[in-house]
This record gives structure tokens, C-alpha cells and sequence, in this order.
């Protein structure tokens, strides 16, 4: 499944949660929304990423392609975090 849809499939199951009329559900429902929300976030990172997923990543380090153009690669397996 696509970031996309899963990000889709996440605010969908939120929104259902919330109708419910189970009082239960609305914990369920914030979480999927929320976590919804930031996969959406992740798939417009992904987007804006020159090689589709650069900006995915926690390290960035600048390289030289075979024509001498700088480019950004991405390193590491873990993904990018914010700190404050």
C-alpha cells in the first residue's frame, strides 16, 4: 500500500471512528486522524524530494552525479525527526 493511501485509509477509519456512536471509539478516531494527517505530511516530503525519497531521510549529504551536478542523497535507514 502507498503512503498515500494509507495516510487516506487512516483519516478514513478516524472519521467512521467518530461517527460512531460508541464513546469508545473517539481515542481510536484522534489517533487515526493524527497519524493520517502526518502520513500525509511524509508523502508531500516525499513528493518534494528530488530522487523521491532524499527528504524521507534523517542525513543528507550533497554528491556529485556522473555529469558533475551536485545532488542530494539521502543516508541511513531511519527516517527524519524533529527536534525542539
Amino acid at each position: 500500500m502507498s503512503l498515500f493511501k494509507n495516510a487516506l485509509h487512516s483519516i478514513q477509519i478516524g472519521v467512521e471512528d467518530f461517527a460512531s456512536k460508541d464513546g469508545r471509539r473517539i481515542i481510536s478516531a484522534v489517533r487515526n486522524i493524527q497519524a493520517g494527517t502526518l502520513l500525509l505530511c511524509k508523502e508531500k516530503q516525499r513528493r518534494m524530494s528530488p530522487d523521491g525519497e532524499c527528504l524521507l531521510r534523517q542525513k543528507l549529504a550533497p554528491v556529485l552525479d556522473p555529469s558533475g551536478a551536485v545532488t542530494l542523497k539521502g543516508s541511513g535507514k531511519k527516517p527524519s525527526t524533529f527536534k525542539e
